[in-house]
């Protein structure tokens, strides 16, 4: 889902339920006046648009105002429209910010009038500073989105915290494609196993491929009439590898497997009829294990150029009956941020020739489900998110040496749009921050 889609959604969500509490720290919403940078009213817009940007980007949906407790369409007016249009935004945006976003803008039809909605890019490796000061904005300001929310400057490390590793991970990238583009020219800046010409089989290939071995092997099972979501996760090290045995591949998954968790991703078992089984140049591993009254269904498939499937039945399907359509709203996050531990792990052994690893992720039998909190020691979410899609599924790139410390980054940036088809919710990034320390045994 495109950036400007996940605007409109939001829209949807004002207007089909005006009661509730719609802004948070990625969204804003903004009563509708003359797009003017020598207005007030203009310098709010530039503000809000900053701390967006600066809160990793969001989302402001304009033509809402909020007397009392429930959002109410402005009046139509096609001349305050009319001034909201791309040139005049991005001349306004010049004047207040440094650098200059590429904000999306378009106008969308409401039940009374229409609104214009801005999809806000995050910022790079550079925060989005102020440049102008007037009544609303100080020069040389750095804003971002706090509780409440409200756009303000931060103050303490903390609040820096968020802005300073994404400033971070942006420039390492920026660096990084520099110096792919000197050692690898764009005109042959193809991926390739090593030592051959041939291109890479798509990552989402492959995942057919696999879903399809899953698919045949659940129907000759004991599960095969149980209905029941399930997460996968897939992975290609890039550039493929070539000339790999399965037994050196027997042995790099061995290697790659985690303690993060007691039952990991890719687990390499012993028992006869759960060990890894050859197959045509892969390994593969089906594993329906039932202790009392606890079942865990996984299936797993690795190939000697770098690929891995894995995929597990939803435990609280297999374990209520799926009486109770939910989600566990923090399972999620150590799903991705052990995937993504295990990926790097695979990529190791197959030595420093790997220089990156696309990563794949996948949640299917959503639909309806609820964001649940099992544990009584953390407060969860305050209300039922629904979630009205039943398939989600993502994929992004990731160095193969990607430093521990931005695990966290990661996965919110992987998670975020899978947690908001759950009626807009937003993950707090303490949230990733303490589970995926608490997942790597390291307290705060």
């Amino acid at each position: 889902m495109d950036e400007l889609a996940r605007a409109k959604i939001v829209l949807d969500q004002l207007l089909s339920n005006p009661a509730r509490e719609i802004e948070r720290l990625d969204v804003e919403i903004k009563g509708l006046e003359a797009l003017n940078a020598k207005t007030e009213y203009g310098a709010k817009i530039a503000k809000a648009i900053m701390a967006l940007g600066n809160h990793g980007g969001g989302t402001l949906v304009v033509g809402f105002r909020r007397p009392a407790t429930t959002y109410e369409e402005d009046p139509e007016s096609s001349e305050v429209l009319a001034t909201w249009e791309k040139t005049r935004l991005h001349d306004l945006l010049g004047r207040f910010m440094d650098p200059v976003p590429e904000v999306d803008l378009s106008i969308e039809p409401g039940k009374l009038s229409s609104h214009p909605v801005l999809s806000v890019p995050s910022h790079g490796s550079r925060p989005f500073v102020c440049i102008r000061g007037n009544a609303v904005t100080r020069k040389g300001a750095v804003y971002i989105r706090k509780p409440g929310p409200k756009s303000e400057e931060p103050f303490g490390a903390e609040e820096w915290r968020d802005l300073i590793h994404r400033c971070v991970l942006a420039r390492r990238e920026e660096i990084g494609s520099m110096f792919r583009n000197i050692l690898m020219p764009p005109s042959i800046a193809v991926f390739t196993e090593v030592g051959s010409k041939a291109p890479p089989i798509p990552v989402e290939n492959q995942v057919k491929e696999a879903d399809a071995l899953f698919l045949q092997k659940l129907s000759s099972s004991s599960l095969a009439s149980q209905e029941f979501g399930r997460w996968a996760i897939a992975y290609q090290v890039l550039p493929q590898a070539r000339g790999i045995t399965l037994r050196r591949l027997h042995s790099v998954l061995e290697s790659a497997q985690g303690r993060e968790t007691g039952w990991p991703i890719g687990v390499v078992m012993q028992r006869e009829d759960l060990r890894p089984k050859t197959g045509p140049q892969m390994l593969e591993a089906w594993l329906l294990v039932q202790r009392r009254s606890a079942i865990d269904l996984d299936y797993w498939l690795a190939k000697p150029t770098g690929f891995f499937y894995h995929t597990r039945a939803f435990r609280e399907d297999l374990r209520n009956g799926n009486k109770t359509p939910v989600l566990e709203w923090i399972r999620p996050v150590w799903v991705m941020g052990e995937g993504i531990l295990h990926a790097m792990r695979f990529a190791r052994g197959f030595g420093p020739a790997v220089d990156s690893i696309r990563f794949f992720a996948r949640y299917q039998g959503l639909e309806g489900r609820v964001l649940w909190n099992s544990r009584i020691d953390i407060e969860g979410p305050f209300e039922e998110y629904t979630c009205h899609v039943d398939e989600w599924s993502r994929e992004i790139e990731v160095p193969a040496d990607l430093e521990v410390e931005t695990l966290p980054d990661v996965v919110h940036s992987l998670l975020d749009p899978l947690y908001e088809q759950f009626d807009l919710f937003e993950m707090p990034r303490h949230v990733y921050n303490r589970e995926l320390d608490k997942m790597l045994g390291r307290g705060r």
